[in-house]
């Protein structure tokens, strides 16, 4: 199972758990949904959106913009 299907089980368990314990009222469910939909958003955003195991970009564009012609 890959890193990042072990992290979204592990955000729905949480969104699950934190809905199910909050009280019956719609305004805390949603409330107390936020954290994990929070923490997943956050991992999206640095890892780029990309798949597990997919390399950053190499800069090869910014280096080759700051090679100077002879």
């Amino acid at each position: 199972m890959s890193a990042r299907v072990s992290f979204l089980i592990g955000v729905v368990a949480s969104i699950v758990a934190n809905v199910l314990a909050a009280p019956d009222n719609l305004v805390a469910r949603v409330i107390s949904a936020r954290p994990a939909l929070a923490l997943l958003l956050v991992v999206e955003m640095l890892t780029g959106g990309r798949p597990a195991g997919t390399p950053a970009d190499s800069g090869k564009e910014v280096e080759e913009s700051f090679t100077t012609s002879p």
